[in-house]
């Protein structure tokens, strides 16, 4: 962690008549953790200490380590609003803390807290733990604004993959090994290695690809030719072109059914969803959708295929068996992401018009919960154990991390110009 250049940012509330130099005593800092669970007060909790103290215990509820070295060396970036956003920082007895919190201050920011040290934090009847919060996985992203794709990463300073013009969709092959995104200006797909984001290839594919993904076993990618009304087929291991599919006006995202035998892909100008016959290579089945059906995803199980649909609002939950549609239920307004958890429990809806996130309870079949998130929502992904969502804000330029099921607000990751679509390894 040391030298390393850490972006982290937060939503937070307002503090009135907060002053510099303001320090918390460990049962203020127990409280502001309480509060923090249950989302009435956001901040980011700092150890300034070294790695091997870090080690040996740290506070509960702790974000990260930023050893003061790190700070000294100018080796670490805060990039939280320095006139907003509050940050809590402590160490062994509160010394390195307020050496840490000046150097913050000169830079500008308002709301530091000397949050002192583990030595009156144990000295208060409070225990420390060895046990790390879950970890940030790797999220790769398109930046529509600049031509390119991004990857976040716990344990690499945030990347930039120049790509082409108009990066749209984007997913990740289930070894993990390789990145594929559309390119809708240029009429490409762009391979990179997600080891060190070299560019591997491009290949070229039909009018304004938009949706793509891999299958589960790796050997085929599909890609939405919304220009052209077809689904290209890619063979991954010649990383050619071999054939497209006639489906329908503006196939715009697909998604395959668990034993890669057939996919699912969105017909907005025919307000459908077809199924895709992988072995004939020929629409099996039409259903008539309505309310121009945008994105979609299937339930771990594929018991059911879930339709987000940008003029009705709603989210169309179709049973695959039965072939119809079983429930609407209202999102907030906007065209929309989704994704099913990988557990099959929710499934999480932007709603970009609104700047929501929407939380849909699949046993119970309807909306439980909103939060918003910030200007221009768009791509979703659950993290692969379902305790985390990463949401693509494509006005204010960031990832924001929430909490599953609570649709608390974790973190907020500054990105490049207009991250759109989002893929997560175990969760593409």
């Amino acid at each position: 962690m040391r030298y390393q250049k850490f972006l982290l940012a937060f939503v937070i509330l307002p503090f009135v008549g907060v002053i510099h130099g303001q320090t918390l005593n460990p049962t203020e800092l127990q409280q502001w953790l309480k509060d923090r669970e249950q989302g009435t007060r956001h901040f980011l909790l700092v150890d300034v200490r070294t790695p091997a103290e870090y080690r040996a215990g740290f506070i509960p509820g702790t974000d990260t380590l930023l050893p003061l070295q790190d700070f000294q060396m100018g080796n670490v970036v805060v990039p939280v609003n320095p006139q907003k956003d509050t940050v809590v920082v402590y160490c062994r007895t509160g010394h390195r803390a307020g050496i840490v919190q000046n150097l913050l201050k000169k830079q500008g920011f308002r709301f530091v807290f000397n949050g002192l040290g583990i030595v009156q934090w144990k000295d208060a009847g409070y225990s420390l733990t060895t046990e790390k919060p879950p970890s940030v996985p790797p999220i790769f992203y398109t930046l529509r604004g600049m031509g390119a794709v991004g990857l976040l990463a716990k344990t690499r300073t945030p990347e930039t993959w120049q790509a082409g013009k108009n990066m749209t969709y984007i997913t990740v092959t289930p070894d993990g090994q390789t990145v594929l995104a559309t390119s809708s200006a240029e009429n490409k797909v762009y391979v990179f290695s997600t080891k060190d984001g070299t560019l591997l290839r491009t290949i070229s594919v039909g009018k304004s690809p938009k949706g793509v993904k891999v299958s589960p076993n790796g050997k085929v990618a599909l890609v939405a030719e919304e220009g052209d009304g077809t689904l290209g087929v890619i063979d991954l291991q010649t990383w050619k072109g071999v054939r497209t599919i006639p489906v329908g006006s503006q196939p715009h995202n697909i998604v395959f059914t668990p034993d890669g035998s057939r996919a699912f892909v969105t017909i907005q100008g025919d307000n459908a969803v077809v199924e895709v016959d992988l072995q004939g290579f020929k629409v099996e089945r039409r259903l008539e959708i309505q309310g121009s059906p945008h994105n979609l995803d299937l339930t771990p199980d594929g018991r059911y295929l879930l339709t987000a649909n940008r003029q009705r609002n709603d989210v169309a939950v179709v049973d695959v068996a039965k072939w119809k549609i079983i429930q609407r239920i209202p999102v907030s307004p906007g065209h929309h992401g989704i994704d099913v958890t990988p557990d099959g429990r929710y499934a999480l809806v932007t709603g970009i018009g609104a700047d929501t996130l929407n939380l849909i309870d699949l046993k119970a079949l309807k909306r439980v919960k909103t939060v918003v998130v910030g200007k221009g929502p768009h791509g979703v992904r659950a993290s692969p154990d379902g305790t985390r969502a990463y949401v693509a804000v494509a006005f204010t330029n960031e990832i924001v991390e929430v909490e599953i099921p609570s649709l608390r607000i974790l973190r907020r990751y500054p990105t490049a110009e207009i991250p759109f679509w989002i893929a997560v390894p175990g969760n593409p």
